[in-house]
């Protein structure tokens, strides 16, 4: 009598795997053969025109205040720019200056503009290694601008202060 309860719950457990194999195999055939992934459609104009539209920088803090940078970081995100870096230029500089790093002087004006630097302060120094289009440089005189976004509240407590 056990063997014959063994033999029935042996086949039922065959029969229950193959069922489960047939479903899996079915959903996979189902998937790779009905469901193609279609291909994206933005045509080669909108996808020049997005990349365009980002302007990727860093921010150097050459004037040697603390923390200018990250504060200026959060403003010029809140601007639309794509602030990928904040840290210190190798020396401190008078003048606040663009740095164009891809000879992609478009992005450079573009952020000069909507700083209010004039245009004899772009310079161009190309080093495509940095993966951005500019690199913005505090210079001593950065106040002077009053488009360039220092005052930015750090916290939410400072708000209600």
């Amino acid at each position: 009598m056990k063997e014959i309860y063994i033999k029935k719950a042996f086949i039922g457990l065959n029969v229950l795997l193959g069922l489960l194999s047939l479903v899996l195999l079915s959903s996979f055939v189902d998937s790779s053969v009905f469901d193609k992934p279609e291909p994206a459609k933005l045509s080669e104009t909108d996808a020049r025109r997005s990349f365009e539209e980002v302007i990727q920088i860093n921010v150097l803090n050459g004037c040697g205040e603390k923390g200018l940078a990250g504060k200026v970081q959060k403003g010029l995100r809140r601007m639309g720019f794509d602030v990928v870096e904040v840290g210190n230029f190798d020396q401190e500089i008078n003048e606040t200056i663009i740095i164009d790093r891809l000879g992609d002087r478009k992005s450079a004006y573009k952020l000069a503009h909507s700083l209010g630097i004039d245009e004899k302060f772009i310079f161009t120094e190309i080093d495509s290694s940095l993966y951005i289009r500019a690199s913005l440089v505090l210079g001593k005189n950065y106040q002077e601008y009053q488009n360039i976004p220092t005052d930015i509240p750090l916290s939410i407590n400072q708000l209600t202060d």
